[in-house]
């Protein structure tokens, strides 16, 4: 008689039964979309998985009437979310199965409603974390599954209050590591398999719980990392083994500082055992030296216990006493312990005064700084030598030129006596109507020395020499004097008519632009100036007998002999 009735109460599209001595609603795979209206109030068992329900909505069961539900199966489905009051009513609620799901965190404020809750099945949904208190209100719990939920963290304290917990299915998971001190005493059946354990300081605790508390493990959980240690089992390794790398707290890491100025640089890391800290600078380690350049280096260490009293944090402190130019870069402070090393860097920038910098930076560093210095210097040293060496040859130039000079008019004078147009009086025999006059040279004055090489007929700039061979038979200067003296006076040796200025046939020649005091042309009674006493200067004044006085200069064309000088005829053309 009661079958029957049952039957007739049950929803379409479900089973209805009495199984395992409950009043049972099964549902499963049928797709449902919200849960079932028609159930009896009385059932104590409902199986919906394979449902197509995306949310679980506020007192959803208890608006359906449905508060002597035991178990809920709702797995195998799109549940994305479970309203805060979604369980509400539901007091002898002690099995709940929302496994493979799209849920993305426990429902913790829902679980708030079922206290009695015995077990709680999430295994299969993207939960990345559980969070402390996730599970905090579900003390009477003994069974969590928990498997290949793409797991990374589990918070210290998230299972401290199940201490009923009897099972605990991890596997599957992305696990690095696990608080140990949360399991319960009475735990028999542990799932740790297939996680990412890294097999480092924080293990410890597992490891120990694992040597200290043996449970049946169908798989033993292995290390992932680090390489050393891939592979092995978790609770076969040593304590000293599970060592965790340095760690390098955050801190400031960039500096300016004026010159001359102090600066603290500052580097903390958490290692377990305690790393070694050291600094480094361009690649060279530094050490304590209050003696050193500029003020020193002062390097202090302290140790303090770790966070969570896990392992140790080290400090060391760099402290830059006077901040030269040498100290602008980057500082690299080096942690490093059994299990690996790491490093900071903290650049140091030097701010130097506006009148000492050079390219609007600071330096690079020490080992830089003497190098575009040092260039600059051999760089000029090299100029001056060229210079120097450059004026020495000038002046050799110079000294031979005059050398040659003074040979020349040496050996001219003796010649000139036995002349054809010498004689002991020679072209001074000539009677001078009238005062001679030289023309005033102006400085760039152009003169012409036929057979001179081509270069010497452009020369324009003063103090240059160039040398005319001995078979020179003319040159021409071109004179600008006033009246009388306006003329173009040529020189030429085989002319028929008698000439102004007469060259010896023998006579070598000079040209440039020296300026200096001339004596009277040979046939007054004076000779030419050495070539030492050729200078640039003012034209000074010199008299021709018989005559008033005259300025003059030496005019450009320097001749290595004498120059004999007449007075042109009156009736030559």
């Amino acid at each position: 008689m009661a079958a029957p009735a049952l039957a007739d109460a049950c929803p379409v599209s479900c089973h209805c039964r009495w199984k395992g001595g409950k009043k049972t609603v099964e549902c499963v795979d049928r797709q449902l979309e919200s849960l079932p209206t028609t159930a009896d109030t009385d059932t104590q068992v409902l199986d919906i998985s394979g449902h197509a329900l995306t949310e679980l909505a506020s007192r959803a069961f208890q608006r359906h009437g449905l508060l002597a539900l035991q178990r809920i199966y709702v797995s195998r489905g799109r549940l994305e979310r479970v309203g805060q009051r979604a369980l509400s009513g539901l007091t002898n609620l002690v099995e709940l199965d929302l496994s493979e799901n799209r849920l993305t965190a426990v429902p913790g404020a829902a679980l708030r409603d079922v206290p009695a809750l015995r077990r709680l099945s999430l295994s299969g949904n993207p939960l990345e974390r559980i969070q402390r208190g996730d599970l905090g209100a579900v003390r009477e719990l003994t069974a969590l599954e928990l498997a290949h939920c793409q797991l990374r963290i589990v918070e210290k304290g998230a299972f401290a209050t199940l201490l009923r917990l009897e099972k605990l299915q991890l596997q599957g998971n992305q696990l690095t590591t696990l608080a140990a001190v949360d399991l319960s005493l009475h735990l028999h059946n542990v799932q740790l398999q297939s996680n990412l354990w890294h097999c480092n300081c924080r293990l410890r605790e597992l490891r120990r719980w694992l040597r200290q508390y043996p449970v049946p493990l169908a798989v033993p959980p292995r290390c992932s990392a680090p390489r050393r240690l891939s592979g092995r089992a978790v609770h076969n390794t040593s304590a000293t083994e599970l060592a965790c790398a340095p760690d390098i707290l955050p801190s400031d890491r960039l500096f300016e500082v004026s010159l001359n100025s102090s600066v603290t640089l500052s580097c903390a890391a958490e290692a377990d055992p305690a790393a070694e800290l050291s600094w480094w600078f361009k690649g060279h380690i530094l050490k304590d030296d209050p003696e050193g350049v500029d003020g020193g280096l002062f390097i202090t260490e302290s140790s303090e216990l770790g966070v969570d009293g896990g392992g140790a944090v080290r400090r060391s402190q760099l402290v830059i006493a006077s901040a030269g130019e040498h100290d602008h870069g980057v500082f690299r402070c080096r942690a490093a312990n059994a299990a690996g090393a790491s490093t900071a860097d903290f650049r140091v920038s030097v701010l130097l005064p506006p009148d000492t910098r050079s390219s609007g930076t600071a330096p690079a560093s020490r080992s830089h700084l003497a190098l575009p210095v040092g260039g600059s210097l051999v760089l000029l040293a090299a100029s001056a030598l060229l210079l120097l060496g450059a004026l020495a040859v000038r002046r050799g130039r110079r000294l031979r030129r005059r050398r040659k000079f003074s040979t020349s008019r040496d050996s001219g004078s003796g010649e000139s006596a036995g002349s054809p147009t010498g004689g002991g009086g020679g072209v001074g025999s000539r009677a001078m109507s009238r005062d001679t006059t030289l023309t005033d040279c102006h400085e760039h004055q152009l003169h012409e020395l036929p057979r001179h090489p081509p270069h010497c007929a452009r020369e324009r700039g003063p103090d240059v020499l160039c040398d005319a061979s001995e078979t020179v038979t003319a040159v021409t200067v071109e004179r600008d004097a006033p009246p009388p003296m306006e003329p173009v006076v040529r020189a030429v040796q085989d002319l028929s008519w008698p000439p102004a200025w007469t060259l010896h046939p023998t006579m070598s020649a000079s040209h440039g632009n020296i300026y200096g005091p001339l004596a009277p042309p040979a046939g007054f009674g004076d000779e030419l100036p050495a070539p030492a006493a050729l200078k640039c200067g003012p034209p000074p004044r010199w008299a021709v007998p018989g005559g008033r006085g005259q300025p003059g200069v030496a005019p450009s064309a320097v001749f290595a002999a004498r120059l004999v000088a007449a007075e042109k005829p009156a009736d030559s053309p």
